[in-house]
């Protein structure tokens, strides 16, 4: 029965990732292609939004907690600001560094950054949430 709730709670997760994923990748590349804000300003701001939009359905949906809202937004700030700047620092040097000789544009390298990003980003943060916010 634990395993099962644990599993349930996994795949709750995923469908908030990919719910906030749908939100966030389509903002963060409206901000970026449409009213051009840049890499670092495209990706923030996206991620804030989809970050209240995770906090609500991970508190609710997912690990169903009774946590304050006060306290558990204060750690669910704190833990996507650390994983926002960890992720797409190293993203971003990682994708630079393995294709700055490819002919790719800075603009196209950045937007697969993004997406590089975006996979750190979300390793980061499940075990965040789970470990440290909705614990």
């Amino acid at each position: 029965m634990l395993n099962s709730l644990k599993n349930a709670s996994f795949f709750r997760f995923l469908l908030v990732g990919i719910i906030n994923t749908i939100i966030g990748t389509t903002l963060m590349f409206m901000f970026y292609k449409i009213l051009v804000l840049g890499y670092w300003l495209s990706s923030a701001i996206a991620y804030i939004i989809a970050g209240l939009v995770s906090y609500f359905l991970n508190k609710k949906f997912t690990f169903k907690s009774d946590t304050k809202n006060i306290s558990g937004i204060i750690k669910f700030v704190i833990l996507l600001c650390i994983c926002y700047f960890i992720a797409y620092t190293i993203a971003k040097t990682f994708t630079f560094f393995v294709l700055s000789k490819s002919g790719l544009s800075i603009q196209d390298i950045e937007q697969i950054a993004m997406l590089v990003g975006m996979v750190f980003y979300s390793l980061l943060n499940y075990f965040g949430q789970k470990i440290w916010v909705f614990n």
